[in-house]
């Protein structure tokens, strides 16, 4: 029984709801911070006195409250991105957008190191769908038209078998742009162009992820310049983080200079983004704490203008849920007639008068 005569025993859960404040006149969303392990209220009233020293002895003749100070730490375990983005002091999480777009990026590379994908810009590029291959020097392009997977050949428009860059052993690309199977795109190494009709056969070592039919795919090859051989100059890493390494002897890849990688980012939208620190200040606006018991028979609300500042993040290392600490401090609106909010039995029986 949570109510005895006039006592009321509470074996509280704990939610919390927060809008922030309007940014730029632009009202904000009522969020759900989610399942909250805790909330931890301080109150802490400060006193000054007046003192009346006459005789040598001090004694307080008066004193006031000067200063009260509600703080509420409280801990979530929902890490969405909008909580981090109250963590790390940031503004709600915003739209990004990735491009499936194949891309073609001279970086420094440094042998037998990893090398992080960059884009043109030097921005680092996460979830990867293909790396297609790594060259220097001068390259060109051939026409794809189709890939069988079952005889390992890829076939290109026209007759190809007097070019340099298709002799056996030579590494060539197959790039990413116009596949129906964007596991089809990496490097590969030549075992022999043979002309079939008016096409050309390119047989290669590795097998094909899968058949492609009518496409107008590409196909880099040498023409003055070198391209590495997958799995023995270089390797995919970590496709998800965007990685590659180059490898040690027999490797060819062995002075540190620019190297242009082919890769193709997967698709991406949605709020993802969260740029931290970018408040210069922290989150303000109107929370409620909830806290409910009894199966959430008994409720009450403490409604109230606050900041919100980070006071600790838990990532602990794959043996518990990770947790955010946030520290809320109640502000007082002195234009309202509740300047410092409302505490509010919403639901659930009174006690009585003691």
């Amino acid at each position: 029984m949570a109510i005895s005569g006039h006592q009321d025993w509470w074996v509280p859960g704990h939610r919390m709801y927060f809008e922030r404040e309007a940014q730029d006149s632009v009202l904000q969303p009522f969020v759900d911070l989610g399942v909250c392990q805790g909330t931890t209220p301080t109150i802490t009233p400060t006193n000054i006195d007046l003192i009346d020293g006459d005789g040598g002895v001090r004694r307080i003749v008066d004193s006031a409250l000067s200063e009260i100070t509600e703080t509420y730490d409280v801990v979530i375990s929902n890490c969405n991105l909008r909580n981090l983005a109250i963590a790390m002091l940031a503004n709600d999480p915003s739209t990004f957008t990735q491009a499936a777009t194949e891309q073609d990026v001279s970086q420094w590379a440094i042998p037998e190191e990893l090398l992080k994908v960059l884009d043109s810009s030097g921005v680092a590029i996460f979830n990867l769908s293909a790396v297609a291959g790594v060259y220097t020097g001068v390259v060109e392009v051939k026409v794809i038209e189709s890939i069988t997977v079952s005889t390992k050949i890829i076939k290109l428009t026209g007759d190809q078998t007097a070019e340099a860059g298709l002799a056996a052993g030579k590494s060539i690309i197959v790039n990413g742009a116009g596949l129906a199977n964007i596991a089809n795109s990496r490097s590969y190494t030549v075992v022999s162009a043979v002309l079939n009709a008016t096409k050309t056969d390119v047989t290669v070592v590795e097998e094909p992820a899968a058949n492609e039919t009518a496409i107008t795919g590409v196909l880099t090859i040498e023409n003055g310049g070198t391209i590495y051989e997958q799995d023995v100059d270089w390797e995919v890493y970590n496709l998800g983080r965007g990685i590659i390494r180059f490898l040690p002897s027999p490797g060819s890849f062995a002075v540190a200079a620019n190297v242009n990688v082919v890769f193709t980012p997967a698709a991406l939208t949605g709020r993802r983004l969260v740029n931290p620190q970018q408040l210069r200040g922290i989150a303000r606006g109107t929370a409620w704490l909830v806290w409910g018991r009894g199966n959430n028979a008994q409720q009450t609300a403490r409604e109230m203008l606050c900041t919100i500042s980070p006071s600790g993040i838990s990532l602990p290392n794959a043996d518990d849920y990770a947790n955010l600490t946030l520290q809320v401090k109640v502000l007082n609106d002195l234009t309202s007639a509740t300047p410092a909010g409302r505490l509010l039995q919403f639901m659930g029986s009174l006690p009585t008068n003691s």
